[in-house]
């Protein structure tokens, strides 16, 4: 192509009502640049109506979009959350007059979305407020959202770490069950040893957890006597090899499952 077919980004922003800043958006992923002329970014002015075409013809593009704190105040959606969303690509398309802008239909879905399952942001709750709540310790539910190593979705919501409630919930229930099952024991004492014979478990692991705070020690007696421990919390360490699986490396009191009781 000659010279001729070539149009400065700021004479192309005039000519078609296109923001300079979308443009150069669109230039730094050379979808519409072609270099400099005479100092100044240079573009395809044939790429330039066919992307004008599109959008009047689909109603996209520049039409489409929303700057998030538009979209926030539009759609009642945290501008926190939508930031969130945007870092992740799942509404956003880039930048515009220097702010973050979003396709309005992508946010609009995700209203919809909300209002039809009684809202993601209706079932967010802080790690503070789920810890308190559910009587886990905040550094449990910490390890729990750690990005790609843990187990629960979390999300940044007005400068906090927010987590589904349902999944905080149903990781609850599972851990209540199984000391239900372990109350009617509850303040027992039992020496290590017979709750290793007793309930199948290795006596040096019994040590190991009453040292960690999993097993609640009742009685230290003299040097050389047996260490008596809470056998609810003995038969806990049973149900939770039981339920997660005896597998090399699996850490039996994982971050879900620590006992209420355990500072930290």
């Amino acid at each position: 192509m000659a010279q001729k077919d070539l149009i400065i980004l700021e004479d192309a922003a005039e000519k078609y009502n296109l923001p300079p800043d979308f443009l150069a958006e669109l230039a730094q992923s050379d979808r519409i640049a072609v270099g400099e002329l005479d100092g100044r970014i240079a573009l395809w002015e044939n790429r330039i109506k066919r992307l004008v075409a599109e959008r009047d013809k689909s109603g996209e593009a520049l039409d489409c979009l929303i700057t998030l704190e538009e979209a926030a105040e539009k759609y009642d959606l945290p501008p926190d959350f939508l930031a969130e969303l945007a870092r992740s690509d799942k509404v956003a398309v880039g930048e515009l007059d220097g702010r973050v802008v979003l396709r309005e239909d992508r946010v609009k879905r995700l209203a919809a979305e909300r209002n039809k399952s009684s809202g993601l942001l209706d079932c967010l709750i802080t790690l503070e407020e789920a810890a308190e709540k559910y009587h886990f310790s905040l550094e449990a539910l910490t390890k729990l959202t750690r990005p790609r190593r843990g187990k629960i979705r979390a999300w940044r919501l007005n400068g906090q770490t927010a987590v589904r409630e349902d999944e905080i919930r149903r990781i609850a229930e599972t851990r209540n069950r199984l000391r239900e099952q372990v109350s009617h024991l509850d303040g027992q004492p039992i020496g290590m040893s017979e709750g290793a014979r007793k309930y199948g478990l290795e006596q040096p692991s019994i040590s190991r957890w009453a040292e960690a705070g999993y097993i609640r020690v009742i009685e230290r007696k003299g040097p050389g006597e047996e260490v008596l421990v809470n056998e609810a919390d003995v038969k806990y360490a049973k149900l939770l090899t039981e339920h997660r699986g005896k597998k090399s490396g699996r850490k039996v009191f994982a971050p879900e499952y620590v006992p209420h009781f355990v500072s930290g």
